[in-house]
């Protein structure tokens, strides 16, 4: 048994508390099992497996066996391979399958689902309905990027790179609820490789670099130690089997011959490379207020008011973290001044927000938070995290934002997406219509899902990219810069 207690109280009463309510406990002698052997035997490997879903939903999952790997877990191999794969910046998996409109998300990494004793790798997808139908052409691409790691020795950057975001999240992880805290201690305990000092940090930091256990690691990733799992509500072939306990349908099939002869031969995209060095790590973690002694303010401040400008300041007085948040309001009439404009500018902040994932991943995994989001005023930017790299991120958000350009399988992808929101919209239940109606009639101007529905089948690429050259001629912005930014810093960035 593991035990974890956090409260507020001293040690010694926490102490006096757990020795007087769990001595009593008796001790059965017992240890977690080990299992020897792995359960993905050769009976299960080489097999695709077809489930039917209940709800609708489109994933394919490749889980490969691996030996224990937790005794490692000063280097985490996993991590490093898992970064890789699941990346989805420019060159990786993600990004090509986008470019072919054949998946909107990837995964990868060790299975939480492993028992002392054995590992599995797991890369799970979010398909199209188009990349449902090339599921064989979507597992040859995460194959080939597979063989291009296999091709190359393990980086020592791409691990220092996660060694170092990891100690700054540790360094700077905010307080978790108690009850999280606990649950997750006592369960990071039950490994019974990690010494006590690296508990805390375990989820965290990366110490070490093994280019051998790396190298071991990444050849399991091989098509004979594969088992591939495709998920969906609709096959071209009957599904023989029901599963006993929740009657799923389902189907077991050696992985078609043609698929598994490209995957043990070559494999080679052009578009796949690794990734480039994360540009949004944070190198100057200082903090620029000192003074902690005076009363925190209640309020921002005005630092400049002109015409199409207001900007307003709050420096981090109360925590004394390298963080910062910002939030534009870019207003602008165009955005709501119909039914279709609103459409318009909310296809429009869904397609720029998949074309910047990209970039924004690399600032995410870096400790960055970016959302754009429509509204009746025009659009909305939000930015929050550590305070070094945000200038860089807006400049470059912006900027898009100036330049876009819609892509044909976006646009496809999206407004069909689209489309199906303002459908389900009728379908959900009573209390969200009364809610929305009531907001109705308490706001002036407020285009319903109805009225969005009437107006929906005159949206074309065409007409979205003309209100995208226009929806910026005539603006006004409010922005709050608050936390770890001098007046200077907020100023600098508001005439980005």
């Amino acid at each position: 048994m593991k035990l974890v207690v956090v409260g507020r109280d001293s040690l010694d009463q926490l102490t006096e508390w757990i020795v007087t309510k769990f001595s009593p406990i008796l001790s059965k002698g017992l240890t977690k099992p080990l299992f020897k052997g792995h359960p993905m035997t050769s009976n299960e490997t080489g097999k695709l497996v077809r489930v039917q879903s209940v709800r609708q939903q489109r994933v394919l999952d490749l889980t490969f066996a691996l030996p224990d790997v937790k005794p490692y877990y000063r280097s985490k191999p996993t991590r490093y391979l898992g970064s890789l794969v699941g990346h989805e910046a420019e060159g990786s998996v993600l990004s090509l399958l986008k470019k072919r409109g054949w998946a909107t998300s990837i995964v990868s990494g060790r299975s939480p689902s492993a028992a002392e004793g054995f590992d599995m790798f797991k890369v799970t997808s979010n398909l199209t309905e188009l990349g449902t139908k090339h599921y064989k052409d979507v597992i040859r691409i995460i194959f080939a990027f597979i063989q291009l790691l296999l091709g190359m020795k393990p980086q020592k950057w791409v691990q220092d790179e996660l060694r170092r975001i990891g100690e700054i999240e540790y360094q700077f992880m905010e307080k978790n609820e108690a009850v999280h805290l606990a649950t997750t201690l006592a369960s990071t305990m039950q490994n019974r490789y990690l010494a006590p000092e690296a508990i805390l940090p375990e989820a965290f930091v990366i110490h070490d670099f093994d280019q051998e256990l790396g190298e071991w690691v990444q050849g399991f990733l091989n098509p004979d130690n594969l088992r591939i799992m495709l998920i969906c509500q609709d096959f071209d072939v009957d599904l023989n089997k029901v599963e006993k306990y929740y009657t799923i349908k389902y189907r077991v099939d050696p992985i078609p011959d043609d698929l598994m002869k490209d995957l043990s031969g070559p494999l080679f995209y052009k578009d796949l490379h690794i990734p480039a060095p994360n540009q949004f790590i944070p190198e100057d973690l200082t903090v620029k207020n000192i003074d902690r002694s005076s009363e925190p303010a209640k309020s921002p401040a005005l630092l400049k008011l002109k015409q199409g400008l207001e900007l307003w300041h709050k420096q981090d007085d109360r925590f004394f973290l390298p963080r910062g948040d910002l939030r534009f309001l870019i207003e602008t009439p165009r955005g709501y001044e119909s039914p279709l404009n609103s459409i318009l500018n909310q296809l429009f902040v869904m397609i720029f927000k998949d074309s910047m994932a990209e970039i924004t991943y690399d600032a995410q995994v870096a400790g960055l938070w970016f959302d754009v989001r429509e509204c009746s005023e025009g659009i909305f930017v939000h930015i929050d995290g550590f305070n070094d790299r945000i200038p860089r991120l807006l400049k470059i958000i912006l900027e898009a934002l100036r330049r876009f350009v819609v892509d044909d399988t976006q646009f496809e992808v999206y407004s069909l997406e689209l489309r199906k929101r303002l459908d389900n919209v009728r379908h959900l239940e009573p209390y969200n219509h009364s809610q929305s109606n009531a907001l109705f009639l308490n706001q002036g101007v407020m285009w319903r899902y109805s009225d969005k529905l009437k107006v929906v089948d005159l949206v074309s690429k065409e007409r979205l990219q003309s209100f995208i050259d226009t929806l910026f001629e005539l603006t006004r912005v409010q922005m709050l810069a608050m936390g770890n930014f001098t007046e200077k810093e907020a100023l600098d960035i508001a005439d980005i």
